[in-house]
């Protein structure tokens, strides 16, 4: 009698603790963290860019809170507008005027749409775009392979923002070739384009890979940049995945995706960029692709004196 009793005094006391232990797991995941965070200092983000044989384009806008809420008309409104924007090759240099998409003729708007990788059907309501171009049949100034460009611009706040690129000399695509899926059930209808190139002898060279689908643009996947750490002096093949566009409503199929129709148009844009734009770009697309509560922070590499962003040179 006596060691039943006890053992149920036992079986009392283990349920107690264990219900104050469940009670106290319970009350500290309710426990709400609230973080106050401070405004960012305010600073231009400039996306500039210019490429062998085309012409630079700039566009400015202001930077918002790392978690605050931006809409289609905010981001519109956010523009840096009348600033003067000058790019220059040592040589020859260019002011750039100031073009908002609101503006435009349909024409002019669906140009624009396809050299910004969007598609317009899917534009939010208040959108706008406004782009520093000259956007001429005979400009001043175009992109060379080997030279080296200057971006000077002055906001009419008094602030100067500068930067610069080289446009590298080009790595050609050596060949390419199209792979059945490998699920019997896409294998009659989808393909996937495969390239190779081989890698000049000299450490150092960058890439980034655009993909234009059936004529809506040039656009980059995920993850688009690549350098030469294990591939120096090779050849090497990879997927030419078709990119989906940023602002797509489309779910992304993860069987099929990057995969063409057999009868569509799949156009590849194989670019070198130099050094500083890698690092831009790698940061910032590392930074996009690892979102979520345990992503890690990333700080992304600016090639603009006094401002964010990057004025990328492409091949």
């Amino acid at each position: 009698m006596k060691t039943i009793s006890c053992m149920k005094r036992s079986q009392q006391v283990f349920l107690f603790v264990t219900g104050i232990l469940a009670l106290l797991i319970l009350t500290n995941c309710e426990k709400e963290i609230i973080l106050d965070i401070p405004p960012p200092e305010p600073k231009i983000v400039v996306e500039a860019r210019i490429e062998t044989n085309g012409q630079p384009t700039v566009v400015l806008n202001r930077n918002f809170p790392y978690f605050g809420q931006i809409t289609a008309t905010q981001y519109a409104a956010n523009y840096v507008h009348n600033a003067v924007v000058v790019v220059s090759d040592g040589e020859k240099q260019v002011t750039m005027p100031e073009i908002c998409w609101s503006k435009l003729s349909d024409f002019e708007q669906e140009l624009l749409a396809k050299q910004f990788g969007i598609t317009i059907d899917s534009l939010p309501s208040g959108f706008d775009l406004c782009v520093y171009a000259e956007f001429s049949p005979n400009p001043t100034l175009k992109g060379e392979n080997g030279k080296t460009y200057t971006l000077n611009i002055y906001t009419q706040e008094g602030d100067t923002l500068t930067s610069l690129t080289t446009i590298p000399y080009p790595v050609a695509i050596d060949s390419f070739w199209l792979e059945k899926h490998k699920d019997p059930k896409y294998a009659d209808s989808l393909r996937r384009v495969l390239i190779q190139f081989k890698d000049p002898d000299t450490l150092g060279n960058y890439y980034r890979l655009f993909t234009n689908y059936n004529n809506q643009g040039y656009l980059t996947n995920f993850s688009s940049v690549s350098d030469d750490l294990f591939i120096n002096g090779k050849s090497f093949f990879f997927p030419a995945n078709k990119a989906e566009a940023r602002n797509s409503s489309d779910e992304i199929d993860p069987d099929t995706f990057g995969y063409c129709k057999i009868g569509d148009t799949l156009k590849v844009k194989f670019c070198t960029i130099d050094y500083a734009n890698y690092l831009f770009l790698n940061t910032l697309e590392y930074s996009a692709n690892s979102n979520g509560p345990m992503g890690a922070p990333v700080n992304i590499k600016h090639n603009v004196k006094n401002g964010l962003g990057t004025f990328t040179d492409i091949v």
